[in-house]
Order: structure tokens, then C-alpha cells, then sequence
């Protein structure tokens, strides 16, 4: 369905699932090297490494960029939404994500979500850079799988719905929540306008 999608999975098959179906079928290496391939190298692990990285810095910086953006009023009274549903013995993240986004001015929502499409292009031409180099090291039969599965991806999204525009206050409800912290898949899908 997105970009995003495609590349977020790779990176975290890549990660974890190729080693795994490497162990199960151990498919042929690449050729010329006359053994087994068993997943990512020493130095593509590490390469995977450095791309988190890359990336929890980027969120990191979107994170205060898009509180940065807020009055401390605004802040504050966010954290209070964000900590009441929390606690809440029946949570409304909609509801929540509604009193957050009526809550702030025009430029505010502007300027979030503005930080958050900047980092989700940012995030998405970064791991369309990685999947390249890290494909082009793949045996065809282990890339042929990892495209099955973005494909059966790609198709479950597809089956839950169309994406909605991201608004502000769920944007900020996630990031206030731990989603936004890098690595959970709630801040990208804000993002996308999925949640």
C-alpha cells in the first residue's frame, strides 16, 4: 500500500526473518561463494544498525521539533489529554485525539504535521535506499520470499481500509503515548494517517 509500509518491513524481515528462513531452507549463497547463505552478513547487520540510527535521530528530532511547535499551555494541557486516556478505565484515543487537535491553533497543526510528513519522506527515501543495496546481496529465491511477504502485507493493509488524512491530534496523542518513540509502528502509521 505505501512506501513506508514496504520499507519498514524489509528492514525488519532483513533483520529477523531472513536469518530465520535461511535456517529453515538454507537456500543457495550468492553466487561464487560456494556456500549456504544464513542472512545479512557481520557488516549488513551493522549496516542495519547504523540505519537505526539514522533513523531513531530523526525521530527524535521530529519529536521536539513538534513540541517545539506547541505553547507551553498547549503542552501542557496535550499532556493532561494524553494522561487521562491513559489511565482512563475505558481509553478513547479518538475522542482524545479530537480534544488534542481542537485544542491547537492553525499554525500548530500546521507545523506538526508538517514535521511528520517531512520525517516519513525523510524515513521513506532512507530505507528505499537500504532495501536496494540490501536486495541487490540477496539470493533471488530469499528476495522472492521477502516480496511474498510485503505482497501478503501490502494486501492485509489494502483489506483494513483506505488511508485517512493525519491529523494533528492523533499525531501528538501517539507521539505523547511512547508511540512516537522509534521502532514502534503506532508513529508511522500516524503518519501515514492510518490510525
Amino acid at each position: 500500500m505505501t512506501m513506508r509500509i514496504l520499507l519498514t518491513s524489509l528492514a525488519l524481515a532483513s533483520a529477523m526473518a531472513v536469518p530465520a528462513f535461511a535456517e529453515q531452507t538454507q537456500t543457495a549463497a550468492p553466487p561464487g561463494s560456494g556456500a549456504a547463505w544464513s542472512g545479512p552478513s557481520a557488516q549488513q547487520m551493522a549496516a542495519m544498525r547504523q540505519l537505526h540510527d539514522q533513523m531513531r535521530q530523526m525521530h527524535e528530532r521530529a519529536r521536539a521539533q513538534m513540541l517545539s511547535a506547541l505553547t507551553p499551555a498547549h503542552r501542557e494541557a496535550i499532556s493532561g489529554i494524553i494522561g487521562r486516556n491513559a489511565v482512563a478505565s475505558n481509553p478513547d484515543p479518538a475522542a482524545a485525539a479530537a480534544q488534542i487537535d481542537a485544542l491547537l491553533g492553525a499554525n500548530e497543526k500546521s507545523a506538526v504535521i508538517s514535521v511528520a510528513q517531512n520525517l516519513r519522506a525523510s524515513t521513506r527515501s532512507l530505507m528505499q535506499s537500504a532495501r536496494v543495496q540490501m536486495e541487490a546481496q540477496m539470493p533471488a529465491d530469499v528476495r522472492a520470499r521477502m516480496q511474498q511477504h510485503e505482497a501478503a502485507h501490502i494486501a492485509e493493509r489494502a483489506r483494513e481500509g483506505s488511508a485517512r488524512q493525519p491529523d494533528a491530534g492523533r499525531i501528538l496523542l501517539h507521539l505523547g503515548a511512547g508511540a512516537g518513540k522509534f521502532g514502534g509502528s503506532e508513529m508511522h502509521e500516524e503518519f501515514e494517517g492510518r490510525r
